[in-house]
């Protein structure tokens, strides 16, 4: 069973990315907070803060696993994509149930700025900063960005110690160019890897 692994920080673009890249080598498409959320019976973000951290781990846990299962009850050679959630890197339990399969893991390398741009701009959709800003209770938006550069350089590290593959994610304004460059790059570095037969 071949299956690729989309990581990195939160709004780098792995949900995105991966159902454009599945569906250009035929595989089976996998996001683990949908599959949280299809389990749970609610948001990420609502398990996050009404259950805690280590809930939220289980449940990451859990969904890893159903994803698994279900790879190897229907899988006839068919490869799969999985996207992660922006924090795995510190999930171990998950990490190593995917870790195990042994995958192709891509980290996407997003620019800090943009990323924090992005978290902003989802902030004022949602009314509420991501829990791990929003629990060092910031009163303002440098202390905001202050707290997500330290987490950003702390999980970067972490997905690159055990990504063996990266790609620097193209943020240009035009969205639908800049995502097909980035939908290039995974697939270019798919084929350099040997890892599936494609093109």
């Amino acid at each position: 069973m071949k299956i690729i692994v989309l990581c990195g920080i939160k709004h780098s673009g792995k949900s995105t990315l991966g159902k454009k890249v599945a569906k250009e080598i035929n595989a089976l498409f996998f996001d683990i907070d949908t599959v949280i959320e299809e389990i749970e019976s609610m948001t990420v973000r609502e398990l996050y803060k009404t259950q805690g951290k280590d809930a939220f781990m289980q449940a990451e846990t859990r969904a890893t696993k159903a994803i698994l299962a279900e790879l190897q009850s229907k899988n006839k050679g068919q490869p799969a994509l999985i996207s992660t959630g922006g924090g795995i890197c510190d999930n171990e339990a998950a990490l190593e149930t995917l870790q195990n399969t042994k995958p192709l893991m891509i980290f996407l390398d997003i620019p800090k700025k943009t990323a924090f741009s992005r978290i902003k701009d989802n902030a004022l959709k949602t009314q509420s900063m991501p829990a791990y800003i929003s629990d060092k209770n910031p009163q303002n938006e440098d202390e905001e960005k202050t707290i997500f550069y330290s987490y950003y350089e702390k999980r970067k590290e972490k997905y690159l110690s055990f990504c063996k593959k990266e790609i620097q994610v193209n943020t240009e304004k035009n969205y639908v160019l800049s995502t097909q460059k980035n939908v290039e790059k995974i697939l270019s570095l798919i084929a350099e890897s040997a890892f599936l037969e494609y093109p």
